[in-house]
Parts: C-alpha cells; sequence; structure tokens
C-alpha cells in the first residue's frame, strides 16, 4: 500500500502486487522529489526555447556596469505571460534614470508590502521605502551585473532596514519543534478547502489574513526575513542566500519552519472533521519525507499531487497551500498615493532628497 501511494505521487507506474515491497523510505522521498525536478525542469527548458538564437544557444548573460537589462517578468517563479516581449525587454540596455524608474514600477508596492511587515509604524514603512530608491538611484553606477537588478535591489532593501531597525527586544529566538507544529496525535483535522462552500472558505480566508499577519510580525528575525522574501517578495532561494549572505540550505530550513509556524496559526481557525481520523497511515518519517517533498514544491512553484495520500497529509498540505496563497494576497498591495507621489518628486530631484 505504501508503495502504490508514493509512486503515484511520484508519477511513477505502480509495479504489479507479486512484486510490490514497503519502500525504503530514503528512496520514497527521492522518487518523489526526481518527479517533480523533472517536472519543474521541462517547464524550465520549454520556457527558455523562445529565447534561443539562430543557433539554438541560450543567450548569454553579459555583465553590465551602470545599465540594466531589464528582466524578464516573474511573480513567484511563475513563466512570463508574454514570452516574446519580456525577451525583448530583456535585450533593452536602459540608463540609469530609466532603470530606477522601471524597478520602482515592478518593486514599489512589494517593498512597501515588505516595510510594513518589517517596521513599528507606517511613516517608518514610507521612510524605508523612499530609502531604498534613493539610495539605489545614487548607487546605481556601483551596480556591476554580478546579480541581477532584482537582488541588488532587495540587498538595498534588506540592508536599509537592517539600519533603521535592530534586532527587537523580546523577539522570540526559536522555533517550536517539527512535533510541536505538525499535528501527529490530534484526533480531529482541519476540513481540506474543497469540501468547504464558498462563504465558509471567505471567512476562513479573512481570517487566515489577519493570522498570518500577527504571525510574521512574531517570528524570530532570521526566520521572518527568509519568509518574507520568499513568500512575499517572491524570490528564489538562491536570491535570496546571496542577499543575506547565507548558504542555500539555512534559507530553506529558515523558510519551511516559517511556513509551519503560520500554517499552524490559520489551521486552528479552519473547522475541525465530525469525526477523529484514523491515525497517521505511513510511519513518521515517510510523513516527514512527503512534507519535505511538499515544501520543496512550494519553493519551486511547482504542482504536488495531493490526491492519493492520507487525510491528515492532504490536511497539512492544503492548509501550507492556503498559506502561501495568503502570503501572495498580502503582497498583492500598492504603494498609496501620497507615497508615490512623494517618492516620484525624490527621484525627480534626488539630490535635493
Amino acid at each position: 500500500m505504501q508503495a502504490d501511494v508514493l509512486e503515484a505521487v511520484a508519477g511513477v507506474q505502480p509495479r504489479p502486487a507479486s512484486v510490490c515491497r514497503p519502500p525504503d523510505q530514503g528512496i520514497a522521498v527521492l522518487e518523489i522529489l526526481v518527479s517533480h525536478t523533472r517536472t519543474y525542469a521541462i517547464r524550465t527548458e520549454m520556457g527558455q526555447a523562445g529565447r534561443r538564437d539562430s543557433g539554438g544557444n541560450l543567450p548569454s548573460r553579459t555583465q553590465t556596469r551602470g545599465a540594466l537589462r531589464i528582466p524578464s517578468s516573474r511573480v513567484f517563479d511563475t513563466p512570463c505571460p508574454d514570452e516574446g516581449s519580456c525577451s525583448a525587454m530583456t535585450e533593452q540596455v536602459t540608463p540609469r534614470s530609466q532603470a530606477i524608474r522601471q524597478l520602482y514600477s515592478d518593486h514599489a508596492g512589494t517593498i512597501y508590502a515588505i516595510a510594513l511587515k518589517l517596521c513599528a509604524d507606517r511613516s517608518s514603512a514610507e521612510d524605508l521605502v523612499q530609502e531604498v530608491f534613493l539610495n539605489a538611484y545614487r548607487n546605481w553606477d556601483g551596480f556591476e551585473g554580478r546579480s541581477s537588478p532584482t537582488t541588488w535591489l532587495y540587498t538595498i532593501a534588506v540592508r536599509a532596514c537592517q539600519r533603521m531597525h535592530r534586532k527587537r527586544a523580546g523577539a522570540p529566538a526559536r522555533i517550536e519543534s517539527l512535533d510541536e507544529l505538525l499535528p501527529f496525535g490530534d484526533p480531529y483535522i482541519g476540513i481540506i478547502a474543497d469540501e468547504q462552500d464558498d462563504a465558509l472558505q471567505q471567512a476562513i480566508r479573512r481570517e487566515a489574513t489577519a493570522r498570518i499577519e500577527r504571525e510574521i510580525a512574531a517570528l524570530p528575525d532570521d526566520f521572518r526575513m527568509a519568509l518574507i522574501l520568499k513568500e512575499i517578495a517572491g524570490l528564489s532561494v538562491p536570491e535570496i542566500a546571496s542577499i543575506l549572505g547565507v548558504e542555500e540550505g539555512t534559507v530553506r530550513s529558515r523558510v519551511h519552519r516559517a511556513r509551519l509556524k503560520l500554517r499552524k496559526a490559520i489551521d486552528s481557525a479552519i473547522p475541525r472533521t465530525p469525526d477523529p481520523v484514523p491515525p497517521p497511515a505511513y510511519p513518521e518519517q515517510t510523513c516527514l519525507d512527503l512534507l519535505n517533498a511538499k515544501q520543496a514544491a512550494l519553493d519551486r512553484g511547482v504542482p504536488f499531487d495531493s490526491e492519493v495520500i492520507c487525510q491528515r497529509c492532504r490536511s497539512v498540505f492544503a492548509s501550507l497551500d492556503l498559506t502561501q496563497q495568503v502570503c501572495r494576497q498580502i503582497a498583492a498591495g500598492d504603494l498609496p498615493p501620497a507615497l508615490r507621489e512623494r517618492i516620484e518628486a525624490a527621484l525627480a530631484h534626488p539630490d535635493k532628497a
């Protein structure tokens, strides 16, 4: 039974019953991860295909100083909806004034959303956003192209935040263990979204948004920054590692633990099953392997088949999906009109700001 379930999740045809055997748990999760990695690689290759030159080669990553190759549109690791226009933009070499205005147009709303999560009040958040874009304008000549312009901009934002806000007194130093964050022993679990009516789903989403806002503010600083850059800014794990100056594995660990913390907060807002559910269908380590595969799929923005796994895992994965959806919703805001006018005036006359 375990072999059939894990192979179905991994997209592998089941073996005949006569040769089925309980899988080695390390092999099981490897099969799942390989399957999702293969799906992601195929999608990436398909997205790249339209940008090959007449010789079949991908464009080179030319380094530039004082000029910007406008990056393709990217929101939460999804492909550009108009690959042709994005490719054309990628080849445009842009002077400082136009480059900063493009970065401002693309990222100001998201940086404001981040600032609201990192600053103690709205006024400080507005000051932070203005400082980020003024610093980007003044330091554009120092941009050497060794990272993408987006990574460079968010590095400026993180450093500005660190200057304005030192480590918070009384900030929590740790996040609970996996045993505390996951419902291994709970007799009742959250009802999955497709089993709820529309009115209930909307009410749950409203409550989840309020809870996630509070939980992000309460996260330990290192976990909070990694989660915000991943789930609100929509940056990749390598980009976040470059911005924070840590290993990619450290970024993944912080993001995954922070996600589980937010998931636990919103899970308590979801109605419980009317009857107790059976104990976990598989050994705890197999459930953790599946959880790691699900988290990796969320990191890469690829689907994860939750239909054939046990009810407990489906409930946990559904609430993880809701957690990410709410974080994306937080990032979808825009600058207040007064702040937009203020920043645009400052960029028009940066020497006077």
